[in-house]
């Protein structure tokens, strides 16, 4: 046997074998159903549709997934579809973690595979895929070091097709609403040494800052199977944590961007009364038919921002435990180079939420209502600092 190494960037063995550059890319790619269920029977059902593409040479084996050691979690959409169902979270799903990974290969030939955007064509007819319901890792070998965007597409394409065609849902996580690529923005230089006493990531030298280097501490030979299967092994905790991070995060952005919207809408209420107020007799009681039941509703969007808000601050007790974990594996192998550039932007946008000047202005309006209303309005005034307060003191640690 021997003691081949496969090095990174350089590509060349020991023996002297032509250079081949491994990269790889990692992305959440969920099931989705209604509330858990066994996971043995989604894993099976799934890999059984999987057997059946052509494209995907050899068996697979589900054996070592159990329902014991698999786990489910809440997750929702981003861009739901209206205000109610973001702050009642009737949109959300249960998602599966099996308790190993399904691993295969994929042969697809490039005139076969859709470019990103029609950028340069995918770089390999073969993949290896490692995937446990939540994190997908697609890993390939290729002669040159340029990496196209499109690398790897294909298997996310497969595995939802298979997910789909086994009657489940599927929910691909993205870094923001608008964006379309299925994997995280930063990619991985692969290498497998046998020597390291463990995996490591760190920033790959010569490469853009979207491109890291992964040593996975086993010796894989070559074999893209065994790369993708210890490379997943290797990352799955961290990019659980990732994964709700991003996911609960969403979430907590959804439901701001509904407080502002309902904010807007309730100040628009008060500034007409307001304008109606400083009119003469009779356009006073035109404005004020014009406005009439402004009072009504706007209780209603009050009642639906104290809401809101309270939503805003069980999230982010949620949102803030798994930040903590993921932030407490940088001092493992180093997985905030790999998932930093895609969390950067939801920390500083929770970060810069603050509900106290929703509160204040929630205050402003109520003190045109009944006293007993401001009374609660000002009793509860509290909850929007305590939430901002939280937010920033972890978010900047």
């Amino acid at each position: 046997m021997s003691d081949t190494k496969l090095e990174l960037a350089g590509g060349q063995d020991q023996v002297g074998a032509a250079k081949e550059y491994y990269f790889a890319r990692l992305g959440t790619l969920m099931v989705t159903r209604p509330k858990p269920e066994s996971a043995a029977v989604v894993a099976a059902a799934i890999v059984q549709k999987l057997s059946e593409d052509s494209r995907i040479p050899g068996t697979i084996d589900v054996e070592d997934i159990d329902d014991f050691w698999s786990s489910w979690r809440g997750m929702f959409p981003a861009n739901s579809s209206g205000a109610n169902t973001v702050l009642t979270g009737e949109d959300g799903f249960a998602s599966v973690e099996f308790s190993a990974p399904i691993v295969f290969t994929l042969r697809v030939a490039v005139q076969h595979q859709q470019s990103h955007h029609g950028t340069d064509q995918p770089p390999t007819d073969t993949y290896a895929v490692a995937w446990d319901g939540l994190t997908l890792l697609v890993v390939w070998k290729q002669k040159s070091r340029h990496l196209p965007l499109s690398g790897g597409h294909i298997a996310a394409k497969v595995i939802t097709d298979a997910i789909t065609a086994a009657g489940f849902g599927s929910y691909t996580q993205a870094c923001s609403p608008g964006c379309d690529y299925v994997f995280l923005h930063t990619a991985m230089e692969v290498s497998a040494d046998a020597a390291s006493e463990k995996a490591e990531i760190e920033p790959a030298a010569g490469a853009s800052n979207n491109r890291v280097r992964f040593t996975i501490g086993y010796d894989a030979r070559g074999e893209l199977e065994e790369m993708a299967l210890f490379g997943l092994l290797s990352l799955r905790t961290s990019s659980g944590h990732f994964a709700e991070v991003k996911n609960v995060g969403r979430r907590i952005l959804d439901i701001r961007n509904q407080i502002r919207a309902d904010l807007s809408h309730l100040l628009a209420h008060n500034y007409a009364y307001a304008s109606g107020r400083a009119l003469s007799p009779v356009k006073r009681m035109k404005a004020a038919r014009a406005n009439r039941g402004w009072r009504k509703e706007g209780r209603q969007l009050m009642a639906r921002l104290w809401l809101a808000m309270s939503n805003v601050d069980s999230l982010t007790e949620r949102w803030l435990d798994s930040l903590r974990s993921l932030q407490d594996s940088r001092y493992d192998i180093g997985e905030m180079f790999l998932f930093g550039y895609d969390m950067r932007s939801d920390i500083s946008e929770i970060e810069a939420i603050d509900l106290q000047r929703v509160v204040d202005a929630m205050n402003q309006v109520a003190s045109t209502f009944d006293s007993r209303v401001l009374a609660v309005s000002t009793s509860l005034g509290a909850l929007g600092g305590a939430v901002a307060g939280s937010v920033i003191t972890v978010a900047s640690q």
